[in-house]
């Protein structure tokens, strides 16, 4: 009886050992991901990725996926959301093209299994250590490239991973100064620095319409956040001014810049009145994209048309605009550049319905909304609201880092507080 029960102690002994090292094996997989994910490209970033689920089968962590499948809203509705998709191919079109849309939105199921990874102080640290040093890294080398200390990368961007992605890393960057500047308020002289470089990078270095608006909508948010907690002293007429000197500065260099807020603004009649769906398609690409998404989505919008399938359709109805002598100058795609219409064009008004909760969702990834969150949901809703973001690799990896720690950290707040 001894002999068996110390060969049990034994074998639970080396199964949790090889649990420990599996699940370190998988955080510092992610966490090297994470580190130098501006410097290489998508195929090392699912070689890790992949190491990463692998050791994380091993590692043992089904009941930390289960507390924080049952603690946050946005886990549920990933996976529901993943499983719509899947479901859709069934009256759509279930072929190769079907699967391969399919995984690029496999973000929406690996965001509970990553938080779980993350859920233990330890290993949220390591990966937000991992994640700021990369994102501070690609800050510096969008310096060093654009005073041509770096060559640029295909001789056009300021920065390692082209404007729009670079923007989306910069914005993640400005909200984790911001919070330590003015919610924290710890190692306020460098968050200080951080902020205003970051604020010079996206409006002079790596322009971007979708980065400059979400850059002021954050500055706004925790401005606005800073001076509600100014004591009551403080006369709502000094706030004001406070208020508006601080937020005109980065809006007069943005209007310094020169850069533009549309395309093509010549092509906008100067009478208000004069302004049309087809003077606003070809003022602006995006406008182009989005007016022409919402005239498929009314062609079908109960099913959709299928995965991968967008592009199709919108050939056809650019092919149609062309003949009667409406259409604009853009060509035609399979990227609407707004996630939300491009999830309805795919898949059915439902399947929208389904990714709007999921979006409004992370309000309440903690029990209580703060500025940190509302800037987090701020970012993902414009960069979603202008891009097919969770399509796109480089922007749905990040995203899928971004909200699998601020799930995580929640989730522990949550279970220590009961």
């Amino acid at each position: 009886m001894a002999d068996t029960n110390t060969f049990w102690i034994s074998r639970m002994k080396k199964i949790s050992e090889k649990a420990s090292f599996a699940s370190s094996a998988s955080i510092y997989s992610l966490a090297t991901v994470t580190l130098l994910f501006p410097f290489t490209g998508a195929a090392f970033h699912n070689i890790l990725l992949l190491i990463t689920l692998v050791f994380y089968y091993f590692s043992q962590k089904e009941i930390a996926y289960l507390e924080v499948f049952k603690q946050s809203p946005t886990v549920k509705l990933g996976v529901i959301l993943f499983l719509y998709l899947f479901a859709s191919t069934a009256w759509n079109n279930f072929d190769a093209q079907a699967i391969s849309a399919l995984l690029k939105y496999r973000v929406f199921i690996l965001i509970g299994f990553l938080a779980a990874l993350l859920y233990s102080a330890r290993n949220f640290r390591i990966v937000y250590l991992s994640l700021t040093a990369g994102l501070l890294l690609s800050l510096a080398s969008s310096y060093l490239i654009f005073f041509d200390i770096f060559p640029k990368p295909e001789g056009v961007w300021n920065s390692l991973s082209g404007r729009i992605l670079h923007g989306l890393q910069m914005n993640v960057l400005l909200i984790l100064a911001l919070h330590q500047l003015i919610i924290k308020k710890k190692n306020q002289a460098i968050s200080s620095f951080l902020v205003i470089t970051i604020i010079l990078n996206l409006i002079f270095i790596e322009p971007g319409r979708t980065s400059q608006l979400t850059m002021f909508t954050l500055i706004f948010l925790f401005l606005s956040s800073y001076l509600k907690s100014i004591s009551d002293t403080v006369s709502i007429r000094k706030k004001t001014l406070l208020f508006v000197l601080t937020l005109s500065v980065p809006l007069w260099l943005f209007y310094y810049s020169g850069n533009k807020v549309f395309d093509n603004s010549e092509n906008l009649p100067s009478e208000i009145s004069d302004i049309s769906l087809s003077t606003l398609s070809r003022s602006d690409v995006r406008f182009a994209y989005s007016i022409n998404g919402l005239r498929l989505i009314a062609q079908e919008p109960t099913k959709g048309y299928g995965l991968g399938n967008v592009g199709n359709a919108y050939k056809k109805l650019k092919d149609a605009q062309t003949l009667n002598g409406t259409s604009d100058h853009y060509r035609a795609t399979d990227n609407l550049h707004n996630q939300f219409l491009q999830i309805i064009a795919e898949t059915g008004i439902f399947g929208g319905v389904i990714f709007t909760l999921f979006i409004f969702s992370i309000l309440f990834i903690r029990q209580h909304v703060d500025i940190t969150i509302l800037g987090v949901f701020a970012l993902v809703f414009i960069t979603s609201s202008v891009n097919s973001s969770f399509k796109d690799h480089g922007d749905s990896w990040f995203l899928l880092i971004l909200l699998s720690l601020f799930i995580s950290k929640a989730v522990i707040a949550k279970v220590k507080s009961i």
